[in-house]
């Protein structure tokens, strides 16, 4: 794993360009979903202490119920002491089956936006629900992105 700090007189992708780090990852990029990083096209995934606080928010004030779910599933596999040396291929299927149903509780509610809807503003929840992904697989850039 790397952190790497620099320091640039702008911010965003310009400045991470001309640092010149991200532009080259060929690893994960593990982030808080700032923005910018959508950008570049390196497998992508959230902090999740981000993801949870996105979670604890939809839950809390905006009724969510399958966010409060989708909250306490990795918090409940962390305690569980079948996850504690890695999980045997059964249990991993089972844990990805129950994520997946969980997930699809938020879909039902916010859809994936259509291509043809253009640049329209999303409601966070349905901005949250198509960045999130799977715990278990990466984010992957969209199709037709460039750096």
């Amino acid at each position: 794993m790397l952190t790497y700090f620099g320091v640039h007189g702008n911010r965003g992708v310009e400045a991470m360009n001309a640092l010149g780090v991200v532009p080259h990852c060929l690893g994960w990029l593990i982030h808080d979903f700032w923005k910018p990083y959508l950008k570049y096209e390196a497998l992508q995934a959230l902090r999740n202490q981000r993801l949870l606080r996105e979670l604890k928010f939809l839950f809390e004030q905006c009724g969510e119920l399958w966010a409060g779910k989708l909250s306490r599933f990795p918090l409940d596999w962390k305690g569980d002491p079948r996850a504690r040396d890695g999980l045997e291929e059964d249990v991993f299927r089972q844990a990805h089956a129950q994520y997946r149903r969980i997930a699809r509780e938020g879909r039902r509610n916010h859809p994936r936006r259509q291509p043809s809807h253009g640049r329209a503003r999303q409601e966070k929840a349905a901005c949250f629900q198509a960045a999130i992904g799977s715990p278990f697989m990466p984010t992957l850039p969209k199709s037709g992105q460039t750096t």
